[in-house]
Parts: structure tokens; sequence; C-alpha cells
């Protein structure tokens, strides 16, 4: 069953991650602000709105729905743990040589690629 209040949690947590205030997630996605507001406190969204807003913050719906949740996997944590690596990943061209960072930005792309199959 989906829970609202972590549907509004998920979409906050998406929305401040992103540097994207309420009232341009609302431009973006032509979703009231007063919409947005509301799922983000814990109103049930409908189809239609979760997928404009999954558009326009970049991400699927079943991440904002919390749908790998309800299949046993705490994505929530492991969102958390990605983020948290992607941000000491944020000085990574210091540490790396020009090929070898190459190599390391094919490798993202590969695991992201693998990522979306599944």
């Amino acid at each position: 069953m989906l829970d609202f209040y972590k549907i509004g949690l998920r979409l906050r947590e998406t929305r401040v991650s992103k540097k994207i205030s309420m009232e341009k997630l609302a431009q973006l996605s032509g979703v009231s602000f007063t919409t947005i507001y509301r799922i983000e406190k814990g109103a049930k969204p409908d189809a239609e709105t979760i997928a404009k807003i999954a558009v326009a913050l970049g991400v699927s719906t079943d991440f904002l729905l919390c749908i790998n949740e309800l299949k046993g996997q705490d994505t929530e944590s492991s969102y958390e743990f990605i983020m948290q690596r992607l941000n000491k990943l944020k000085n990574i061209e210091n540490l790396l040589s020009p090929q070898e960072l190459k190599l390391f930005g094919e490798k993202l792309k590969d695991l992201a690629n693998e990522l979306g199959k599944e």
C-alpha cells in the first residue's frame, strides 16, 4: 500500500537535493504550488500529477512513489547512501588523471544503464 507521507518526504528530499523551490517546481511541472505543498505534507497525489512532477525532477514515478520499498527494498537508505558517496566525488577531477577520469565516467554511465534496466 502506498504511504502518502513517505511520498511527500521523497518529493521534498528530491526537490531540495536538486535545489529547486516549490515555486520553480510548479513552473517546471505545470502543477500548482498548492498541490506540491499538499503532496509534500502527505496528501494523496493523482497519477498525472506524479508523472508531471517526476518529469520535472528527472526521476521515475516509481522512485517518487517509493515503489521499490513496497517490494521490500530499502531504497530510501540506498538513495541516501548513494547521494553521500556522490557528494564525496565532487572534487574527483583533482584526484584522477584525465584518462582515469574518462574511464570513471564511462564506468559510471555503464552502471547507470544497468540500473535503468532493473
